[in-house]
């Protein structure tokens, strides 16, 4: 049995798609976006406070790793899902420090978990991937 696309190259891109789709409304709903972290509203913040601007940015950062993500799932790089389970095991101590620091609000601790969520999920369904190719193979 011959797999066309591995279950880790799925997960990734619709991890790619959600990533997408979030940094679209990220770009188009500051507000919506600083209450979702956490953060005051953007609207209450002092004049040359760049928060907003911040959260654009941080909103097409989040659209270059869904490209990333959706081009490493289309041409089924599997040193990318690899890659991506270090990286985002890396962001979710980064966001869990940053909580638990005080730096930042505690809805950081749900963003960390989402992130080592995704990272379980990439590292798992790639085992399971070459696990059923290592079969196949047999």
């Amino acid at each position: 049995m011959k797999i066309s696309r591995p279950i880790a190259g799925w997960v990734i891109a619709a991890l790619g798609a959600f990533a997408l789709v979030m940094g679209i409304y990220g770009l188009i709903d500051q507000e919506g976006q600083a209450r979702m972290m956490g953060f005051a509203p953007v609207a209450a913040r002092l004049p040359g406070d760049y928060t907003a601007t911040l959260l654009a940015i941080t909103s097409l950062a989040t659209i270059n790793t869904a490209v990333l993500y959706l081009l490493g799932a289309a041409r089924k790089w599997s040193g990318f899902f690899h890659w991506t389970v270090g990286a985002r095991s890396f962001m979710g101590l980064g966001l869990l420090a940053l909580a638990l620091s005080g730096k930042a609000p505690s809805s950081f601790i749900g963003a960390a978990s989402w992130e080592w969520a995704g990272a379980v999920i990439i590292g798992a369904t790639s085992w399971w991937d070459r696990r059923s190719l290592a079969h196949a193979a047999a």
